[in-house]
Parts: structure tokens; C-alpha cells; sequence
């Protein structure tokens, strides 16, 4: 009888194995994740990726150093080139939204406003009762959003939470469904980013639209409200607090994806239960063992 619980036992161990390999793997094997994010922040930059047409703007004014301030009509059509880096900043005096284009090639024209291009740095600037009116503005590109607190500009962002989706890299395939992973609130007086592997930015889709005072904050400029998705693939969030020497990166742990996983909780009572039955398989051959010494020979 120890003989045939000694046959066995390998065969539970091999199955145990089979199992924790098929859990180790879909818990520790990389995957692509899709970061998304919800904030209100007084500061967000996006550096275009792809060309970009057909952006309503509100009536306002465009000014360019060395001349004179141009008015911008209502409904106004605005155009940027890919490369074009859009900085949106609330400005804390007089509740105004300060939209500055720039472009790393000097000289050459990036940027449209109607039927006239124009090849220099500028600053369009909404007041107040203007720009609260603005539709949502789409753009495609790497994003930056708030500032570190310890930076002496206080256009930071006030507050925002995140989510993480997942999916195995292989159900790309199959069709399978992603889950949600991970989700949390960010600090106010955070900076954002959304990198990969390599800390190199990460293109995401973001809409910019008016938001409300920032919660608690009564009396303070009117703040934007920023929503970023980042599509999926193995990425993180860059978050800094005080200084870039103290940014972390933020992704899903292991601990997440067990957490969120209904089958972990039934894996892990079939792998107790498995390891039970192997003791009491163990303890009973022991035993019986001792009482029949010539039992392998039965």
C-alpha cells in the first residue's frame, strides 16, 4: 500500500507544479497596460505627435514678442503641425488661459490661425468668461501634466486619480478582455508623466477642457480639467513630488493583478487543498510504513 501512495505522490507534485507555473506566469509575465487619467491642474504641456486641424477657438488674442497683439474671433479655426509643443497654464491674476506654441525648428511655419500660417513662438491668451465657454480640445502626443510643488510656479496640478488596465500579452490573439488592475488618487502638487520602460514619453490621446474650482480651493483660478489615455503597451507613470532626483514610477505590482483577479482566490484554495492532500498522503505512508515493514513486497 506505501507503494502505490509512493506512485502517487509524484504525480500530485507534478500537477502542483503545473499549477503554480500556470499562476506564476499569469501573474509575473510582462503584459501590455493602459494608463488613464483624470485630473484638475493648472498647468499641462503636450508635445504633438501627428499633424492637428480644426481647433475651435473662443474670441481672445494672440500676442508674438516684437509685435503688436493680434484679436482672435470667436470660432476661430487653429492648426498645429506635429513637433508643435502646447503648453496650457492658467494664469492665477486674472483667471486668464495661456495657450504657448513653440517648435524646436526656428524659422520654419508650425502653426495656422485661419487662413494665415505663422512661424514663430507665441502666446493666445482667453480671459476668463471666454475661454469657460471653450469646447473640449483632442490631442495626440506626449503629455506632462502639474508641476513638482517644491517649483516656485504654483500651477500645479490640485487633484486626479488614475487607473491601470491589463491584458496578457498573448490575448491580443485570443480576443480577451482587459481588467482593471490598479487605481489610486494622485497628491496635489504632483507632476505626471507617461513614460515606458526607458523613461522615454509615451504618446497618449488628451482632451483639455474647462473644470470647476479645484475642490477646497475656494477663491483660486478656475483650473482645467486633463484627460489622458494612453493606449496599451508596457509603460508607467512618472510621478514627482518635490524634485526630478525624487520621481517614482508607478505601475501595477503582482499583489494588483492577484488582488484583482477572482481566479487567484480559487487557484489558491485548490493549491491548499492540493498541498493537504499530499501531507495526509505523506503522514499515511509513514504510518503505515512502520506498521508493515514487508508491505512492498505484498
Amino acid at each position: 500500500m506505501a507503494a502505490v501512495f509512493r506512485a502517487r505522490s509524484p504525480v500530485a507534485l507534478a500537477l502542483f507544479a503545473v499549477l503554480c507555473v500556470i499562476a506564476g506566469g499569469l501573474l509575473f509575465l510582462p503584459r501590455d497596460r493602459a494608463a488613464f487619467l483624470d485630473v484638475e491642474t493648472g498647468l499641462v504641456t503636450v508635445t504633438l505627435v501627428e499633424n492637428l486641424y480644426g481647433i475651435t477657438l473662443p474670441a481672445g488674442r494672440l500676442e508674438q514678442a516684437g509685435a503688436e497683439s493680434i484679436d482672435i474671433e470667436d470660432e476661430s479655426p487653429l492648426g498645429l503641425k506635429a513637433g508643435t509643443v502646447a503648453e496650457f497654464k492658467m494664469s492665477r491674476l486674472n483667471g486668464e488661459l495661456i495657450l504657448s506654441l513653440s517648435y524646436p525648428n526656428p524659422g520654419e511655419a508650425f502653426w495656422g490661425l485661419g487662413e494665415q500660417d505663422f512661424a514663430q513662438n507665441a502666446e493666445l491668451k482667453f480671459e476668463k468668461a471666454s475661454w469657460q465657454n471653450m469646447l473640449p480640445i483632442e490631442l495626440e502626443g506626449n503629455v506632462e501634466i502639474g508641476i513638482a510643488a517644491g517649483h516656485k510656479n504654483p500651477d500645479y496640478l490640485y487633484k486626479g486619480s488614475y487607473r491601470f488596465s491589463e491584458k496578457p500579452f498573448f490575448w491580443r490573439y485570443l480576443g480577451g478582455r482587459s481588467q482593471e488592475v490598479r487605481s489610486g488618487e494622485f497628491l496635489s502638487g504632483t507632476r505626471i508623466k507617461i513614460v515606458d520602460w526607458h523613461k522615454r514619453d509615451v504618446t497618449a490621446s488628451v482632451l483639455v477642457e474647462p473644470a470647476g474650482p479645484p475642490l477646497g480651493l475656494v477663491g483660486r483660478t478656475p483650473a482645467m480639467q486633463v484627460l489622458a489615455d494612453s493606449g496599451y503597451g508596457w509603460l508607467h507613470l512618472e510621478v514627482t513630488r518635490d524634485s526630478p532626483r525624487d520621481a517614482v514610477l508607478l505601475s501595477p505590482r503582482w499583489t494588483d493583478r492577484a488582488l484583482s483577479k477572482p481566479w487567484v482566490l480559487g487557484l489558491s484554495t485548490v493549491l491548499a487543498f492540493l498541498l493537504i492532500i499530499l501531507e495526509l498522503f505523506s503522514i499515511i505512508s509513514r504510518q503505515f510504513g512502520r506498521r508493515s515493514p514487508h508491505s512492498d513486497e505484498l
